[in-house]
C-alpha cells in the first residue's frame, strides 16, 4: 500500500455524545447526586460541623471524575502523514494506516463487545475490547451510531466521526483507492 504523504493533513470532529455516553455521564452524576441526598438525610446531627462534613463527603470523588471525564473525551480525528491520530487532551492515540485492509462504516460496531480495560461511556466509550464481529480492537467513540471501523496491520481500531462517510472517502485518498 502507498500512501500519499503530500496531502495536508486533515481534522475531523467527533460525533457528538450518544445515548451511551449521555447515560453514562448522567448515572455518575446522579450517583454523588443520590450519595449527598443519603448523607443529609443520614448525617448524625451532633454539630453543624459533623454534619456538613459528611454531607459533603460524596463530593470528594466530583474532581476525580472529572477528571476521568476530561481526559477520556475525544476532541477531534487528525489524519496526518500516514497515521490517524485520535485527539484527546494529554493522550492522544496514534493508529498508523500502514497497511490498511479495509475502513467500513459500521452502524453498531459495539455490538456484543466485551470490554477488558477502559472507559464505558464517562465522556467516551474507550479502551480495548472483543467481539466475535471485529474480534479484538481499540475503540474511541463518542456515539455508536456512527461507527467507522478500520482494519490495519496495527490492528482493528472503532471510531465515530460525526460525518462517516467524508472520514471514509479522506483515508480512501490517503490510501489506495480499492478499499
Amino acid at each position: 500500500m502507498a500512501t500519499t504523504t503530500h496531502l495536508p493533513d486533515e481534522t475531523f470532529v467527533p460525533a457528538p455524545a450518544g445515548t451511551r455516553v449521555r447515560v453514562m455521564t448522567g448515572i455518575v452524576i446522579m450517583v454523588f447526586v443520590v450519595l449527598v441526598a443519603i448523607q443529609a438525610v443520614v448525617a448524625p446531627r451532633r454539630s453543624t460541623t459533623d454534619t456538613w462534613i459528611s454531607v459533603c463527603a460524596p463530593l470528594v470523588g466530583v474532581p476525580i471524575v472529572a477528571v476521568v471525564w476530561w481526559f477520556s473525551r475525544v476532541r477531534a480525528y487528525r489524519i496526518a502523514g500516514g497515521e490517524l491520530v485520535v485527539v484527546r487532551p494529554g493522550f492522544p492515540v496514534r493508529f498508523s494506516l500502514e497497511g490498511l485492509q479495509s475502513i467500513e462504516p459500521d452502524p453498531d460496531p459495539m455490538a456484543g463487545a466485551r470490554k477488558r480495560r477502559g472507559n464505558d461511556g464517562l465522556g467516551a466509550v474507550s479502551g480495548t475490547y472483543r467481539s466475535r464481529k471485529l474480534g479484538d480492537f481499540r475503540a474511541y467513540v463518542t456515539d455508536r451510531e456512527r461507527g467507522v471501523v478500520l482494519r490495519a496491520a496495527a490492528g482493528t481500531l472503532v471510531i465515530s466521526p460525526a460525518q462517516p462517510a467524508i472520514f471514509i472517502d479522506a483515508v480512501r485518498r490517503r490510501t489506495r483507492g480499492d478499499l
